[in-house]
């Protein structure tokens, strides 16, 4: 398990480097900085090179300095590392692999590098009631990360980060050759595709709700590849039938249901439907990406989840308290539902709640 950077400072990292060698790992712009602040300020550290995982960069130098390979490094030499890349825990990961603990982050250490978000009120209580109805240790686990990183305003997630597909996992849910599949939040059809890989064409039908006709024309430019079963609806979803204003062009904002409006521009309006007024056959899965407005369409919904006891994979990273709120609600309505976490972002954003009935 990777060093906790929570309690690293730079008075305790300059006293593990009295005495030793220092390698900046990272050849990139951040160590690079790194090592003109080192000579402007006079830092006193024994800098000997660099380290980076790109072999193209093996050998070459940097104001002097050569850039090294981590494998040349030897146990036995008394070193440390000064981790200076945006996501230090994919690098303490490898470290750890190689037997290498004297490592430290230039990230952590440095305030300025924080992330926009520190949620400072979290609801212990509710945290604990989640923690107590996730299936799997592993999603506890992630629980007690996320909770950490949130109270820090971290950035860095790569530590917590899972790999592969991030809705259709075999490991939680089967599946067979009927099943009836909503994608809420279509973006460009990418969940189409993998829907249809994952069941290998098997399946009853697919609909797939997506308010942003630039994008929705995307998808549409590609139905080619599917056929009849596969259903289009340029519609939002929400807890009713309802028109909203929404940001359809801002590259920050854009997919995002807006309240207040402001002087914002590319606001325009979108038709929402529920799920319950607009899905009558039964339904199988359904998946939820859809810029925080996950709660109300879920609500939207509840008719469906208490009849079918769909297999569901909904992000709840939208919104701070999408974390505990979204799997406590969905657990008070079908008990019997098995419940885990998993995270996909290199960032704050890509926790994804699955459930489902064993």
């Amino acid at each position: 398990m990777r060093r906790d950077f929570k309690q690293d400072t730079w008075e305790k990292f300059n006293e593990a480097a009295k005495g030793r060698d220092v390698y900046l790992f990272g050849a990139g712009n951040l160590g690079r900085e790194l090592l003109k602040k080192c000579k402007n300020y006079n830092s006193g550290w024994n800098i000997k090179g660099f380290l980076d995982n790109d072999k193209s960069k093996f050998g070459t130098n940097i104001d002097g300095l050569q850039v090294f390979g981590v494998a040349e490094l030897s146990k036995s030499e008394n070193y440390v590392v000064l981790i200076c890349t945006m996501y230090p825990g994919t690098i303490a990961n490898q470290l750890d692999a190689l037997g290498i603990e004297n490592y430290w982050s230039s990230i952590w250490m440095d305030d300025t590098m924080h992330d926009f978000l520190i949620q400072e009120d979290i609801d212990a209580l509710e945290i604990n009631r989640l923690k107590e109805i996730l299936y799997d240790e592993k999603s506890q686990n992630l629980l007690d990360a996320l909770v950490q990183k949130r109270k820090a305003g971290f950035m860095d997630y790569t530590d917590i980060q899972d790999s592969g597909t991030e809705y259709f996992i075999d490991e939680f849910f089967t599946k067979d050759s009927n099943e009836v599949f909503i994608d809420c939040g279509a973006y460009d059809g990418d969940t189409i595709d993998e829907f249809c890989s994952w069941t290998e064409n098997q399946f009853k039908a697919v609909y797939s709700f997506e308010p942003d006709a630039v994008i929705l024309q995307k998808i549409k430019s590609n139905m080619h590849k599917y056929d009849q079963r596969i259903h289009l609806i340029p519609k939002g979803v929400y807890s009713h039938k309802t028109t909203l204003s929404f940001m359809n062009t801002d590259a920050v904002y854009s997919g995002h249901v807006v309240e207040n409006t402001g002087n914002m521009g590319g606001l325009g309006t979108i038709e929402c439907v529920s799920l319950d007024e607009e899905i009558q056959e039964k339904v199988t899965f359904i998946k939820m990406d859809i810029e925080g407005s996950e709660i109300p369409a879920l609500n939207g919904a509840k008719n469906i989840i208490l009849r079918d006891k769909p297999k569901l994979a909904i992000c709840i990273y939208h919104k701070p308290d999408d974390l505990w709120k979204i799997p406590l609600m969905l657990k008070d309505w079908v008990p019997e539902y098995r419940m885990h976490l998993r995270h996909y972002g290199r960032r704050y954003y890509g926790t994804v709640l699955y459930a489902y009935i064993p």
